[in-house]
């Protein structure tokens, strides 16, 4: 049988999806753009649309052909990359249209993006039985897509002539999205760019520069940012609606002041001037320069600084200007000692300068009728008490305890003075002896105040 003479000429050569978008295409507020039919994408395979024009004798074919494609590393001789891929099809006016698959049939990694490929092709119609070759055809680089695809990477993107950039040339928001929904928006301004991460209900007001959410976010607790430069970091249902006002992170929380803080926790609303809240639950800084920590505290006067343990769920808050409030339902504790050689200026405390205990003892029975700090007091027996202390000194010679007597009137005889002398006892106890003045021990009222460390 006479072999045929055909003539293909390339009528397109390029990939059938063009990487496909990325979560899809974005409006500018960024909001998803409506296509109809478009939803979630079925993943892009590796195939790639091959049409041509076949010619024999000057004449379309009109016929049943098979064609066998090849990869190859060189316009001629070279190495062969994988098999030859055959394909049958029908051709009509000359035309056909087939698709090439570089994973089944052309090694894969064939479409590095390093090394130029050519194809090469052949053809069989009708009854004929071997394939016509048609030569080697240069591939042109909308193959290399398949590799970008799962190797994009940024190289000498000029953008202008004098550096490398990756973001859009326009006035249009920058949109990164996952699973066609908005993850990041840069946001374009003439001062400085907005940015919005997280829920893409997340949102900075019209007409503001420089402002910027990091993330977090959710259906009905969105994050906002309403002033120049205001920054939420994450959580939930947060607002930063004053110049450079700052919420870190948390929920329902909200910086309103100019250049205020909330660094996180829940409900907590920093509106004066430089007014910072660190955490907490339903703290409020409303004065200039004020502090606001823990639960529910309220430092509504400037310069205030206000500390509320979790000892309760009632507000405390300060009462004036350049004030310190704290609530501490186990106390204050100073944990250094001054010393004997130290010289402490007045206002100035250590752990060993501060009150350990106080009382008042009724003489007859040993009742107390106020006390600080003390465990029992023991009337032993006529004039004589022993005291019990809550806390510990270092050793019976640190507690320093000092105690006076109660008297009705001046005492004009030996048997209305009163005498008391103290015998230290132990690291928390010490004894109390009542005279009168001819040294008979009675009964009376008498207060004690105790030092130590």
């Amino acid at each position: 049988m006479k072999r045929k003479a055909y003539l293909m000429t390339v009528v397109f050569f390029g990939l059938a999806l063009a990487l496909g978008v990325v979560g899809g295409a974005r409006a500018q507020d960024g909001g998803p753009v409506s296509q109809a039919g478009v939803g979630v994408q079925a993943a892009l395979g590796t195939g790639f649309t091959y049409q041509g024009q076949l010619q024999s004798s000057g004449s379309p074919v009109n016929d049943s052909c098979t064609f066998g494609f090849g990869l190859w590393d060189s316009a001629s001789g070279g190495v062969q990359l994988g098999v030859t891929q055959t394909v049958t099809t029908t051709v009509t006016n000359g035309l056909f249209t087939v698709t090439l698959n570089d994973s089944a049939q052309f090694s894969g990694s064939a479409f590095s993006g390093n090394n130029a490929r050519y194809l090469g092709i052949g053809v069989k119609c009708g009854s004929e039985s071997n394939l016509t070759s048609l030569g080697r055809q240069t591939l042109t680089a909308a193959p290399y897509a398949l590799y970008a695809r799962n190797n994009w990477g940024l190289s000498g993107n000029s953008g202008t002539s004098t550096s490398n950039f990756l973001g859009t040339t326009n006035n249009m928001t920058l949109t990164l999205a996952v699973s066609n929904t908005a993850v990041l928006r840069l946001v374009p301004n003439v001062f400085s760019p907005n940015i919005i991460g997280g829920y893409s209900g997340n949102s900075v007001s019209p007409g503001m520069y420089g402002a910027t959410i990091g993330g977090g976010g959710t259906s009905g607790y969105t994050n906002t940012v309403s002033a120049n430069y205001g920054t939420v970091g994450g959580g939930m249902g947060n607002t930063a609606s004053d110049f450079a006002a700052t919420v870190g992170g948390g929920d329902l929380n909200t910086a309103s002041g100019p250049s205020a803080t909330v660094g996180g926790g829940e409900s907590n609303t920093a509106s004066g001037y430089y007014a910072t809240i660190p955490g907490g639950v339903g703290n409020i800084a409303s004065g200039f320069n004020s502090f606001a920590a823990g639960q529910h505290a309220s430092a509504i006067y400037s310069g205030a600084f206000v500390w509320a343990d979790n000892s309760t769920a009632n507000p405390i808050s300060s009462t004036t200007t350049n004030q310190f409030v704290v609530r501490a339902s186990n106390g204050v504790s100073l944990t250094v000692n001054a010393g004997g050689a130290k010289a402490i200026d007045v206002g100035e405390h250590y752990r060993d300068n501060a009150i350990v205990a106080w009382g008042k003892v009724n003489g007859s029975n040993g009742a107390i009728s106020a006390d600080f700090g003390v465990l029992t007091v023991t009337h032993s027996s006529t004039g004589n008490y022993l005291i019990t202390l809550e806390a510990t000194t270092a050793s019976a010679g640190e507690l320093v305890p000092i105690a006076n007597v109660e008297v009705d009137a001046m005492p004009l005889s030996a048997t209305a003075a009163r005498f008391i002398s103290i015998d230290q006892q132990n690291t928390t106890q010490f004894r109390v002896y009542i005279t009168n003045g001819n040294y008979i021990e009675i009964n009376n009222d008498f207060t004690f105040i105790v030092t130590g460390r």
